[in-house]
């Protein structure tokens, strides 16, 4: 049942900020800047990254460099903490209430001045509640082989750092018309892992894994596209921006953590 209520909170974040949160619901500026998505003529535009575009993006990574924080605060302490461990159920349900409370409310309310300490708040909550879910794969991990936590770490800082990088200096943008192909496989990988729950076939597990795994590292180059593509139209609400980037880099960590440890259990089995 854990497992089921996990895969819940997965599909509810998901569904909410690639679904709920998608320019067609968002603000009228998020709507004229859509209009322009299909257009041929995005793909050649060599401008460099004007000043107000770098100084959304110090935002939006100051931010997202304060959530991981909080969300590697919220994992550690599940991992270390007994008394935390042994209400796990109720903290994952706690944890899908509190992950849809602050991400509802962030969509919800408009990027001002005035609603800005709020919003970063929920923010804040998000993040630790997402730590707090990932708390019991960690926990795993550092039982069965606590070397692949660093490895998982690391290797989810090389692949940011370069995937951001690239989709940065890359003067033609052609992974923004990604979004279709990358939500419409996020589905069927979600619908694999529903389906696993009952089934639970290895083959389908793996195929779910290593999907998941090559779509969110894409979305990091699109997420990244898309945010100064949106900032160039006149959108600058970082914090939803923030929150794009942290699944993106939660859900590559995650994947390659459950990696690292699969391939550890296969070549035990060999053994």
């Amino acid at each position: 049942f854990n497992k089921l209520l996990f895969a819940a909170h997965r599909c509810l974040q998901w569904f909410l900020l690639h679904v709920v949160s998608s320019p067609v619901v968002a603000s009228d500026m998020v709507t004229r800047a859509q209009r322009q998505y299909f257009n041929p003529d995005v793909l050649f535009q060599f401008r460099d990254i004007e000043k107000p575009v770098q100084s959304h993006l110090k935002n939006v990574y100051s931010l997202l460099s304060v959530g991981l924080i909080v969300a590697t605060i919220g994992a550690t302490l599940y991992t270390l903490s007994p008394a935390v461990q042994s209400w796990a159920f109720s903290l994952m349900l706690l944890s899908t209430v509190t992950s849809i409370g602050s991400l509802m409310h962030i969509y919800m309310t408009e990027h001002s001045r005035e609603n800005l300490q709020n919003r970063i708040i929920s923010f804040l909550l998000f993040t630790f509640s997402t730590g707090l879910g990932l708390g019991p794969l960690v926990h795993f991990a550092s039982n069965f082989n606590p070397s692949t936590i660093p490895a998982a770490f690391l290797g989810t800082a090389l692949i940011f750092v370069s995937f951001t990088i690239a989709s940065l200096i890359t003067r033609k943008r052609y992974f923004i018309y990604l979004g279709g192909i990358l939500s419409t496989t996020l589905g069927v990988m979600l619908t694999f892992g529903l389906m696993n729950i009952f089934l639970r076939s290895e083959a389908l597990f793996h195929v779910e894994l290593y999907l998941g795994f090559a779509v969110f590292c894409l979305f990091i180059v699109y997420d990244t596209q898309m945010i100064v593509f949106k900032r160039q139209n006149g959108e600058d609400d970082f914090v939803k921006h923030a929150i794009d980037l942290f699944v993106d880099v939660v859900e590559v960590f995650r994947h390659l953590l459950i990696i690292l440890n699969s391939k550890r259990e296969r070549n035990e089995r060999r053994e």
